[in-house]
Parts: C-alpha cells; sequence; structure tokens
C-alpha cells in the first residue's frame, strides 16, 4: 500500500527517477495497477523473486508463492511495457535435496513466461526450516563455522551441483533455447 501512494506523489510531481529492485520483489504484490505505476515512474530494474518452479519445494519452503501468481506477475509486467529481459527472476541453486534438473526445469520455466533466469546461491541460515538439512548434505562443516554460511565468501557445497553443473545451469540462464 505504501509503494502506491509513493508512487501516485511522483506522478504527481511529475519527478523524473530512475528505480531499482535488486534484492527481489515479492510475486504476490505485482498487481497490474503496481506494475503499471513502475512502469510509469522510471523502473529499470526488475527483479522478481522466484526460488523455483517445483511446486512441491514451493509447498515445503513456505508456500511463498506458485507458478500461477508468477506467470500472472510476468503477464502484469509485460501488459505494463517491460520487455522480457528487463524482468530477472532469481531461482535458487543448491537448496538441500534440490537435484540440478528440477534448476533446469525452473529456467526453462522462467523463459517459457517471458522472464529473465537469474542463479541465486543457497546461503544456509541457522535456525531456520532447511538448516539441518543443509548441514546434512554440506560437503563442509556449516554447523562449527560460521564463515561458511556466507555464500558471497564460499559457495553452499552441496553434492548435486559441481562446478560443471553449476556452469552449465549459468548458460543456460544467458539463452532461451
Amino acid at each position: 500500500e505504501h509503494i502506491m501512494v509513493i508512487l501516485k506523489e511522483v506522478l504527481n510531481r511529475k519527478m523524473s527517477c530512475n528505480f531499482h529492485t535488486p534484492n527481489g520483489i515479492h510475486i504476490k504484490f505485482m498487481t497490474e495497477e503496481l506494475c503499471e505505476l513502475m512502469y510509469e515512474t522510471g523502473f529499470k530494474t526488475i527483479r522478481l523473486g522466484f526460488e523455483t518452479a517445483d511446486a512441491g519445494r514451493q509447498r515445503s519452503t513456505g508456500s511463498k508463492t506458485t507458478n500461477e501468481e508468477f506467470r500472472h506477475s510476468v503477464s502484469n509486467l509485460q501488459n505494463a511495457g517491460f520487455l522480457p529481459m528487463e524482468i530477472g527472476v532469481y531461482i535458487l541453486i543448491g537448496l538441500p535435496g534440490q537435484e540440478p534438473e528440477e534448476v533446469e526445469e525452473t529456467i526453462g520455466f522462467v523463459w517459457d513466461a517471458g522472464a529473465r533466469p537469474i542463479l541465486a546461491e543457497y546461503s544456509p541460515i541457522p535456525q531456520t526450516a532447511l538448516w539441518q538439512d543443509a548441514v546434512k548434505e554440506s560437503r563442509l562443516d556449516i554447523a562449527t563455522d560460521p564463515l561458511f554460511h556466507n555464500n558471497s565468501l564460499v559457495p553452499f557445497c552441496s553434492r548435486h551441483f559441481s562446478p560443471e553443473i553449476c556452469d552449465k545451469l549459468k548458460l543456460m540462464t544467458r539463452h532461451a533455447d
């Protein structure tokens, strides 16, 4: 509700702005009206937090969004005027129990919806629902060394994602085929 008031005032005052959403916008809030206001007020970098197209994992990680809600949000953004390459979508890679095929399918799903997939490495956080699974799956001793929780220093080392598999998945985000 707050962003709508702010964006309407930006329009009323005829302000020239460039807005960016590098941390990801929650998909459930991407209404037709909000997307139009975002386009009209100068949003340049659109990033949506999606994580995965796997419905089972969506449910197991808190049901933050659904594939249908995702498609609807992308459609709202496109109808407002955003181009597919302007709509970046964060996909988590390396979740405990996640297989590379899930990430491949999610990348394809995002491309098919008309947006650009962006891989984001999973970073384990103590006391969260996935923490114990991450401790069991990690090739590093994340339980005793907090440095291993910071994925900007050390990527989470799931046994399912070798450097070669990660490179292949990154390449898929650069091409729609």
